[in-house]
């Protein structure tokens, strides 16, 4: 993201307010802009705090202090372990001095790390630790005596600071992967040092918070698919032209990249990332050659028919083919990234859906830069057991939506589905699916309030919210988990503070079917119902869902509140309660 971007994505922001302390002996204006525009895009209001000319022991302290925060970030350079190798110290370096410090410096590297976890297991926070990885001024030519020496001091931190950073609320970030898509000269701006005394430059500024706040929000910040173009992007040659049998990707000089691709795509795969395929060229070719084992174990394809959701091959332009293959998974082109080789091909797509990320198929010297930007775009850190089926149960929508063009009614598709839904209260051990289905969905979301784990944990720790979880089987199969409602119960008051339904199976009539269980479930202690509604850009059919079923607008300053004037009955559906 560019600086100027940042600037104008802070200008309004709206979303789940977070409280956020730097701590940092440098002012480091522009990471909290950076930091703050990434949690505008993914509804955060992140509310920060800069402890700049305190230090670290007196910010730790004070922060332990207050504990108003809801996590903290803790920036650490080299000068903080060993002041006299700061450029802004004054100290007078010598032969001498240089030998005295690293004579010193594995026991005063073990005793800043001890410290500094101690402190912030006291804090009690969800704290994200950044080591020196700007490396060391350069005076490394001195002997080192048999000690560490001065050109791996920060390396030195990083791994004793790793030691206190597994698990837990510590996290330390590698700067390997924080900064995978720059080189270590492109770290540091000397200007910005001499002017502010910050030594970052924008684009490490940029990195650091794009992978604090995907640490932050707890949640995948990346895309859900993956679209690929087949033809010299997933394999070497053009099937339609070369022929199923001179079409490779084997792992040598011409089709290494190829294989390199597939197997990364593989990786997402596992991930829960989907896969679709999009492509100019005839649909029987295509789908006879990846349905074929042979042929593709031959040409050292190791991606097939079922590992795509969705596979498109027509002569129409891609973005009608994207748009359509989009609708056909009920996600947003915004959850996707377009690969293609073809500079046209993607400059047509950027015109037609600007909200879709798309990349260039890379060239061999480019080919590291590519992958670390598929993972920034698809970073989603834990993957969930369901995550990693997701492909399987979007194949069950599939199946049944194949259905849907052989009868005369939407009601009749419906009833034909024979659909089951199980909605239950949701028990601690269970708290993680629910709360990765509240920070990923984005269409059917009645708030767009994120949590993170604490927030989560704290929200759901008072006795009068409850977290209901729906799931959803027809005769194709089991969709699992895809709806979470949060409630808040007050007497004979029941609220919705917020509903969220799996786009894998809007339109289903699961969103009544949840109104009917609550009727029944409470209709011995409750009289009134009511919902939460906030406006996030992408949520509008879910504030239809509300006056579809018969709840009134109120007016409210925080969003809106809508309430149900008839608690006794909804609209018909036809899904089956167990």
């Amino acid at each position: 993201m560019r600086y100027a971007e940042a600037l104008a994505h802070v200008q309004h922001i709206s979303g789940s307010a977070r409280a956020i302390d730097l701590l940092a002996n440098v002012e480091l204006r522009q990471f909290s802009t950076f930091l703050r525009a990434y949690g505008a895009l993914d509804g955060f209001d992140y509310q920060i705090t800069a402890s700049v000319h305190q230090g670290l022991i007196n910010g730790l302290d004070a922060l332990a202090e207050a504990r108003s925060s809801q996590a903290a970030i803790v920036v650490v350079l080299l000068e903080d372990i060993f002041p006299e190798l700061g450029l802004r110290s004054g100290y007078r370096w010598s032969e001498k001095a240089i030998r005295d410090i690293l004579a010193t410096a594995d026991d005063r590297v073990t005793e800043f790390a001890d410290w500094l976890a101690n402190k912030l297991r006291r804090v009690g926070l969800r704290s994200l630790v950044v080591p020196p990885c700007l490396g060391s001024p350069p005076i490394w030519s001195l002997p080192s005596g048999g000690h560490t020496p001065v050109s791996l001091l920060s390396l030195q931190v990083q791994i004793e600071l790793g030691r206190h950073g597994r698990g837990g609320d510590i996290l330390v970030a590698d700067p390997a992967v924080v900064f995978s898509r720059l080189r270590g000269e492109e770290l540091r701006s000397d200007a910005l040092f001499l002017a502010s005394g910050n030594p970052f430059s924008l684009n490490a500024l940029d990195a650091l918070a794009r992978w604090a706040h995907g640490e932050l929000a707890d949640s995948p910040v990346g895309r859900k698919l993956l679209i690929t173009d087949l033809d010299n992007t997933l394999w070497r040659g053009v099937l339609g032209e070369d022929g199923p049998h001179n079409v490779a990707a084997h792992p040598d000089s011409s089709g290494l990249i190829h294989s390199v691709y597939q197997n990364f795509l593989h990786l997402l795969r596992s991930e829960g990332v989907l896969l679709a395929a999009c492509s100019k060229a005839d649909t029987q070719p295509v789908l006879a050659f990846l349905r074929n084992g042979e042929l593709l174990t031959r040409a050292g394809i190791s991606l097939g028919y079922e590992d795509f959701v969705v596979i498109s091959c027509s002569w129409h332009p891609k973005s009608i083919q994207i748009k359509s293959l989009c609708r056909q998974l009920g996600l947003l082109p915004s959850a996707a990234v377009f690969i293609d080789d073809d500079p046209v091909e993607l400059a047509e797509v950027s015109e037609a859906i600007p909200e879709m990320a798309t990349l260039a198929f890379p060239q061999p010297a480019d080919l590291h830069a590519f992958l670390c930007r598929l993972r920034d775009l698809f970073f989603g850190g834990r993957a969930s057991a369901e995550d990693q089926t997701r492909t399987a149960l979007y194949a069950v929508r599939q199946r049944a939506e194949a259905e849907r063009p052989h009868f005369g009614s939407l009601n009749g598709f419906l009833q034909s589905l024979q659909m089951k839904a199980r909605f239950s209260v949701v028990d601690a051990p269970s708290f993680v699916r629910p709360l990765q289905l509240v920070n990923k969905t984005n269409q059917f979301n009645l708030t767009g309030k994120r949590f993170d784990a604490r927030e989560w944990a704290d929200y759901l720790g008072d006795s009068r919210h409850l977290c209901i979880e729906g799931r959803l089987a027809d005769r194709f199969g089991d969709h699992s988990m895809v709806l979470v409602a949060l409630l808040t119960k007050d007497g004979a008051h029941l609220t919705i503070e917020n509903m969220v339904v799996s786009c894998r199976v809007l339109n289903r009539g699961l969103e009544t079917a949840f109104l009917d269980w609550l009727v029944h479930q409470f209709r011995s202690d409750v009289t009134s119902l009511s919902a939460r509604w906030r406006r996030t850009g992408k949520n509008e059919a879910s504030r239809s869902y509300l006056s579809d079923h018969g709840f009134r607008l109120l007016d409210d300053d925080d969003g809106e509140t809508w309430v149900a004037d008839n608690f006794a009955s909804f609209s018909t559906h036809y899904i089956g309660l167990e």
